[in-house]
């Protein structure tokens, strides 16, 4: 783990913090800052049983590739995770209120890039002209290193001894495309896992499809007052792709990633703004070479035992679910737990 990761993960500032309706973030609240402020003293849990649902074995990995080609305008697919985390203290988590973190992972197939963890701030994405604050927190070649740090975990804390976070569930599965459309970047998946949403699904505002326009924060520039990441842990670009944010005098504050380069580092905050998630604005030849990519991913691995199992198969060889005790049966059930 390098230094900006450790800064970022005993912070609690990259999961925590939220975007308003206006891009701004907000402070965080007096119990979540005062357990990002002792987490400096937080050490691995041993770890727990994952999910007790039986599936057959599948060889499935999350980096293999989807498509031989893609549409011109697409720069990068991939396929798609959502996560969730209860609250510290609570084993399950039965609502929204009980959700302490909410978490996207990205793994492109199309180009050479590591997997990304995002924090997204407001715990689920946005609905149409929501704009939801995240953060990349994390990255890595190997999924093993990202769910590593979605197990469980206790915390030593000053007033109330030890506190137990429970590990991190998963919510959902699908393949994604980052597609330039004019002037912007916009993020579109479609969802394999479960083939429909569910209540758990619903609650996070993971839709079948779902369409944002991405917008990367420019590390130059400032941050309202107690909210953005400290200086240490503001992503450090290169010149290169700093060039992104030229245009104006000082430079631009917020850019679409037409590089989706920009994701790829540290730190590296953006802003998800909800549009329209049936993908009807979206260019015809990226919305059917989705739905097909996302047809022929579950073919390979849906073949003749119960649906359900083989999807429950296919998400846990992807994330290695047992080594990394994530529990992968509430995105397939819909149920949270």
């Amino acid at each position: 783990m390098t230094a900006k990761q450790m800064k970022l993960e005993e912070s609690g500032i990259v999961t925590e913090k939220a975007a308003r309706d206006d891009g701004k973030r907000p402070a965080e609240d007096t119990e979540e800052k005062k357990e990002a402020e002792e987490q400096h003293t937080e050490k691995k849990a041993k770890t727990e049983a994952g999910s007790k649902t039986t599936a057959p074995e599948v060889d499935a990995d999350a980096k293999e590739p989807l498509s031989e080609s893609q549409p011109k305008n697409v720069v990068e697919e991939g396929r798609i995770y959502f996560f969730y985390r209860p609250r510290v203290g609570l084993q399950e988590a039965h609502n929204l209120s009980d959700i302490q973190r909410f978490f996207i992972v990205m793994a492109p197939t199309s180009r050479k890039a590591p997997m990304r963890l995002a924090a997204v701030g407001k715990k689920q994405l946005p609905n149409t002209g929501g704009r939801f604050w995240a953060c990349i927190q994390g990255l890595s070649d190997k999924i093993d290193d990202l769910m590593g740090g979605l197990g469980p975990k206790e915390n030593q804390t000053k007033t109330q001894g030890v506190r137990r976070t429970e590990a991190a569930r998963a919510a959902g599965e699908g393949v994604y495309t980052i597609a330039v459309e004019g002037t912007d970047a916009h993020l579109i998946y479609e969802l394999e896992i479960p083939k429909e949403p569910q209540d758990l699904q619903n609650e996070l505002n993971i839709g079948k499809t779902g369409n944002y326009s991405l917008q990367m924060k420019n590390p130059e520039k400032s941050s309202p007052p107690n909210a953005g990441l400290s200086d240490e842990q503001k992503v450090d670009y290169p010149k290169e792709l700093m060039k992104t944010f030229e245009g104006t005098p000082g430079g631009y504050s917020w850019a679409s990633p037409r590089d989706p380069a920009l994701l790829d580092y540290m730190g590296a905050e953006f802003i998800l703004i909800g549009a329209n998630p049936d993908l009807s604005q979206v260019d015809k030849k990226v919305q059917e070479h989705l739905e097909k990519t996302a047809e022929q991913d579950l073919e390979r691995h849906t073949g003749g035992g119960k649906e359900d199992d083989e999807m429950l198969a296919k998400l846990r060889a992807e994330l290695h679910a047992e080594k990394n005790h994530v529990e992968t049966a509430p995105a397939v059930e819909g149920n949270m737990k």
